[in-house]
């Protein structure tokens, strides 16, 4: 959450740090308090929307009041989130209309105050470093206009950085709520607005593709230009290594993270701060110097390596575990139920009888859950009790079935649908190994790993590039189970279950 923030700081920075004529400045202004308005309503509905999924979570007899209260929200969240960026999209089109027009001077005493309702300065007064009267007399018009525009574009293209900034950081949030839940439905909900936020980030990261390297390659031509007539030899040296730098480090960090095109703007914005610092230096124009230090700065400390956010599907079994209830729960009018099956993950049940005929109801001693089926044994009724998540869970309910009088109780399970009669057979046949892989984080946090070694005690860990492995588990049911345990940490990191090769 902290890298964030940095970078949310420094593209408020490169959003703004930039000078026009006042008047426009103020309608510009205004339309951005509006966003910034805009912004907050849709994030205290977030936080609104999170405090209601613990509510649901954590109260078992008000879910339906709960439940509908979220679906109400998240209506109120959608008109929101729709407002907002009705909003950007103004100040997007605003910014296009009146580009280099638009003032939002830097706050200086030394500020002359007719420099307040002029475009161009000829003292270096401004803060915004194409605005100053020495691009004007030195590059060709067309290329300075061309640089304009790349001025103007390059506000567009930071807000959109920010907006994508912004959507990580919710799905960020949203991950986390979906590997804690145990409701399906509130995980249902999750995952949709999951895939809609991703699809909409997947669009903000192209226009960001598409629109930076033309303004990129245009700055960077008109800075070089100016330099090479003005005889900064020195200076055309640093751009052309800086510029190789940039492209090392994008061609290494390519398809590693979030976003490639987050990442190819960061190192070129940073090297484009620097270049565009020394040529204020170099030309004493001190308010942008002092400006472009500042962005440097909050670049500087920008983590735009955003690690890859995957949603598992998740699959939810209701796992119950079994008891003795007197009288029985059931009866003529609540029959036992057929056995549920679940397409996919895996689950033990004890199966306690095969009969053609329905036993008298006096004959399960009070145990329940019960259920039956007729699916597997020539059309015979199998009658099963419980439903665990591992092998030993069952094995116990099996030793208290034979204390109560149960003469041949038997573990049984279902694999992804599919009834298996003989789990050591079936395992002997399938051995499978399962390891997590916890990914977003470069130390392991002490937090996860207490919990882990916890559950299981001669877990070993392990590291493969940006991952930590945890292994190995006897089965998915084991891994996924501690793939919960971790998450109920709370710590921001992502937790995958995977099958040994």
């Amino acid at each position: 959450m902290v890298a964030i923030k940095h970078i949310l700081l420094a593209t408020l920075l490169l959003a703004t740090a930039t000078v026009s004529a006042q008047n426009a400045g103020e309608e510009y202004r205004a339309l951005v308090r509006k966003m910034e308005q805009a912004a907050m309503r849709r994030d205290s509905l977030a936080i609104a929307m999170a405090d209601l999924r613990e509510k649901y979570l954590s109260n078992a007899s008000d879910r339906d009041v709960i439940g509908s209260r979220i679906v109400a929200l998240e209506k109120e969240s959608y008109a929101a989130k729709a407002q907002y960026d009705r909003i950007v999209a103004a100040v997007a089109e605003y910014e296009q209309k009146n580009g280099a027009a638009i003032v939002v001077l830097q706050p200086d005493a030394e500020s002359d105050a007719d420099t307040a309702n002029v475009a161009v300065s000829t003292d270096g007064a401004v803060a915004d470093l194409v605005s100053n009267g020495f691009f004007v007399r030195n590059l060709p018009a067309e290329d300075y206009k061309a640089l304009q525009t790349a001025q103007s574009a390059e506000r567009r293209v930071a807000s959109n950085v920010a907006k994508y900034i912004g959507l990580y950081k919710t799905m960020s949030s949203l991950h986390g709520e979906y590997m804690q839940t145990d409701a399906e439905q509130v995980a249902d909900s999750l995952m949709t607005r999951f895939v809609q936020l991703r699809t909409e980030a997947d669009a903000v990261g192209r226009a960001i593709g598409d629109a930076w390297p033309q303004i990129y390659d245009n700055k960077l031509y008109c800075y070089n230009l100016l330099m090479e007539k003005s005889g900064h030899d020195d200076l055309l040296a640093y751009s052309e290594q800086i510029a190789a730098d940039a492209a090392k480090n994008i061609g290494q960090n390519s398809g590693g993270y979030s976003s490639d095109a987050l990442v190819q703007y960061y190192h070129q914005k940073r090297c484009l701060v620097d270049y565009e610092t020394k040529i204020a230096a170099s030309l004493d124009l001190r308010k942008a110097k002092d400006s472009l230090a500042a962005v440097g700065s909050a670049l500087r400390q920008a983590d735009f390596l955003l690690p890859v956010i995957n949603l598992p599907k998740r699959y939810f079994i209701e796992y119950e575990p079994l008891k003795v209830v007197r009288p029985s729960l059931y009866n003529a009018k609540n029959p036992i139920p057929r056995t549920k099956v679940y397409e996919h993950g895996t689950i033990y049940r004890i199966r306690i009888g095969i009969f053609r005929m329905t036993p008298n109801m006096s004959a399960w001693r009070g145990i329940t859950p019960l259920s039956y089926s007729d699916a597997y044994n020539n059309g015979l009724k199998a009658y099963f009790v419980g439903g665990f998540r591992t092998e030993q869970e069952a094995n116990e309910g099996v030793k208290y079935l034979k204390r109560i009088g149960f003469r041949d109780p038997v573990v049984v399970m279902w694999v992804d649908g599919e009834y298996v009669s003989d789990p050591a057979k079936w395992a002997a046949e399938h051995i499978e190994k399962y390891n997590i892989e916890i990914s977003g984080t470069t130390t392991m946090p002490e937090a996860v790993k207490a919990a882990i070694l916890a559950r299981k005690s001669d877990a070993s860990f392990s590291k493969a590039g940006a991952i930590f492995v945890v292994g190995q588990f006897a089965d998915k049911a084991e891994a996924e189970d501690m793939a919960a345990t971790i998450a109920a940490t709370k710590e921001a990191v992502n937790v995958t279950v995977v099958k040994c090769k």
